[in-house]
Formats: structure tokens, sequence, C-alpha cells
């Protein structure tokens, strides 16, 4: 086996395992989701039967607490679907494959994209994935302010209705 060969082998099990890690991450975000609200439904609730307001407050801190987590899992999975628009421009760009096999090299980066390090990063252009991991950059993603956005105001309606 050339390294043509080991190349397109290892491009093939990539772009088969890339959706497997969308999926995956998808997985894991919703699994962040329904801890929040169980952990956020159960304090408020204690929040109201045991009439405290202090309790009510914690509910902030959970809300703020799981967003970080779905925040830098967001990002890692746009990075994931990125790469899969990459292998999608990539062959559906004829010349660019033709040239590929006609050269026997696969463009750098697309071979088996399934691993990455931050560093790596550093000299591509996908740097602003990871700009999810400065604060309110949270802000860029709906599906992730909006749900939170929602629990902080009914945090807030629980608060008023305390006091």
């Amino acid at each position: 086996m050339d390294s043509f060969e080991f190349q397109l082998t290892m491009f093939m099990k990539g772009a088969e395992e890339l959706p497997k890690k969308i999926n995956h991450l998808n997985d894991l975000r919703l699994q962040i989701k329904i801890a929040l609200l169980t952990i956020w439904s159960v304090s408020i609730g204690w929040a109201i039967s045991a009439n405290s307001l202090s309790i009510a407050f914690v509910g902030y801190c959970i809300i703020i607490g799981f967003l970080g987590p779905d925040t830098l899992v967001r990002a890692s999975q746009e990075f994931y679907i990125d790469k899969l628009f990459d292998i999608y421009l990539f062959l559906n760009d004829r010349e660019k494959l033709e040239h590929s096999f006609k050269v026997k090299e696969i463009p750098k980066g697309i071979v088996y994209p399934i691993v990455f390090k931050i560093s790596a990063l550093a000299n591509e252009k996908r740097r602003e994935v990871y700009s999810a991991i400065k604060i309110l950059s949270f802000l860029s993603y709906p599906t992730i302010y909006i749900p939170y956005l929602f629990l902080s105001l009914c945090n807030f309606l629980v608060i008023l209705f305390l006091i």
C-alpha cells in the first residue's frame, strides 16, 4: 500500500466518522440540557417550597455553571461541521479531485480530520471557533442563549414571586 492509498483509506474513514462525532456531541449537549433542567427545577422547587429567596438565587449559579460546558461542546461541534463541509467542497470540486488523483495526494487537513488540537488551529482561519470560550460569545449560538435566557427569566419571575 503506497502513501496515497493509505491517505485515501484514512480519508474515507474520516468522512465516515465525522457525522458520528457530530451526533455524539449533539447527544452530549442534550444530556447537558437535561441535567441543567433537572438541577434547576429542583433548586427552584426547593426555593418555592421553603419560601427562600436565597435558594432562588442559586438558580442563576446553576444556569451560569452549565453555560460554559454547553458553549464549549457547541464550539467543538461547529469545528467538526466545518471539517465535514471542507470534505464536501473537496468532493464536489471536480478539478481539485482530479488533480488530487493525478498527483496522488489528498489536501492537508481533510485526510483524517477527527482529532484536533487547539494549537493546530493557530495558523488556520477557524481560530474563531474557540472564541466560544470567551465571555459572551455564547450569544452567537441561538440554540444556547434562548433556553438559558428563558430559564433566567423564569428564575427572575420566581424571585419576584418570593419577594
